[in-house]
């Protein structure tokens, strides 16, 4: 699988480790691939080298599959707050 991601600059940061719920409940394993950013996952993701060895998870796991553009070096909490709420603070109720 590295071989189709490397073209993309992808690599695994999580490989089905052990993993423990601290909140709510879990079942299953969790991979977590990076990429230099959302474009390059979706190119890696459509990529005849990807879809070719698709149907080897696909036929043998249930799983989500998910892309998400992450944050930026230097990121800050605060930041989305501040986004989110421009007059600074969440109305009541919220």
């Amino acid at each position: 699988m590295e071989e189709t991601m490397t073209p993309f600059g992808g690599r695994f940061l999580v490989h089905g480790g052990r993993l423990v719920p601290v909140e709510g409940a879990w079942g299953g394993d969790l991979v977590m691939l990076e990429f230099p950013d959302l474009a390059r996952a979706e190119e890696w993701y459509r990529s005849p080298g990807y879809q070719a060895i698709l149907p080897l998870r696909t036929g043998h796991a249930a799983s989500t599959v998910v892309l998400v553009e992450g944050v930026s070096d230097g990121y800050h909490a605060s930041d989305k707050l501040a986004q989110l709420f421009p007059d600074g603070a969440p109305p009541s109720g919220r």
